[in-house]
């Protein structure tokens, strides 16, 4: 089974561990002690968004299924070990964590998110708008894409996804010029993102604001708790 690590959580015989599969969703499992000279899956494919190949095997049917074995599917050459690149897969895994329910697989979003954190990996271009554009493009797979529609002057109602010459009736809308600023941000993708010029300023707000959409349009969704790194980092 093709999956994508979300996070882990240690408990005193090994891991909780929250994946994204391609053909069965969200899921959740546990691994045995990594430490184990019997255990088939490291320690090291537990890091957030890792890329795996696992065999799931279920005890009993009161008891989450567990790893039998387990190998990367790829191994990442840069996002561990580059900093910046670190810091976005980490908050990107902490969204996905939240936004993604237990259902059925949707291999287009997990083709979309493979892709993505591949390209992410191997860029050698400036990625300060990566988690923009990935945060962008991910509402087309939840139902809430904006219209991309625009005028000059327009301002851009986070309740109803679309742009508007009218002032919405209630307090959910952008500034005519942060609005200009989402309209050109919604223009990227990974190929062209780089050339795409933001300050540090016009960055974090809007980020903040593509968050205040997706709480708009996702019921219990939170403030990420690494978004106060990652305002720092591309500030």
């Amino acid at each position: 089974m093709q999956a994508i690590v979300l996070y882990a959580n240690k408990y005193p015989k090994g891991y909780m561990v929250h994946l994204y599969s391609r053909e069965n969703g969200r899921i959740t499992c546990v691994v045995n002690d990594t430490k184990s000279k019997k255990s088939t899956f490291r320690k090291s494919l537990l890091q957030p968004l890792s890329l795996v190949e696992i065999t799931l095997e279920k005890k009993s049917n009161n008891s989450l299924p567990y790893i039998k074995e387990g190998i990367p599917s790829f191994l990442y050459k840069n996002l561990p070990y580059n900093y910046k690149k670190n810091v976005i897969s980490l908050f990107l895994a902490e969204v996905l964590g939240h936004i993604l329910k237990p259902s059925e697989g949707d291999v287009r979003l997990y083709e979309f998110l493979e892709k993505s954190f591949l390209f992410l990996d191997v860029t050698e271009n400036s990625c300060a708008n990566f988690h923009l554009t990935f945060l962008i493009h991910l509402t087309t797979f939840l139902g809430f894409k904006p219209n991309l529609k625009y005028e000059e002057n327009a301002v851009f109602d986070l309740q109803e996804g679309v742009f508007s010459l009218e002032i919405p009736t209630h307090n959910f809308f952008l500034s005519r010029n942060d609005s200009k600023i989402l309209f050109k941000m919604l223009r990227m993708n990974y190929e062209n993102m780089s050339i795409f010029q933001f300050s540090g300023k016009e960055r974090v707000e809007i980020l903040n604001h593509i968050l205040n959409y997706y709480k708009l349009h996702l019921e219990h969704f939170p403030t990420p708790k690494s978004l106060q790194i990652m305002q720092e980092i591309f500030r």
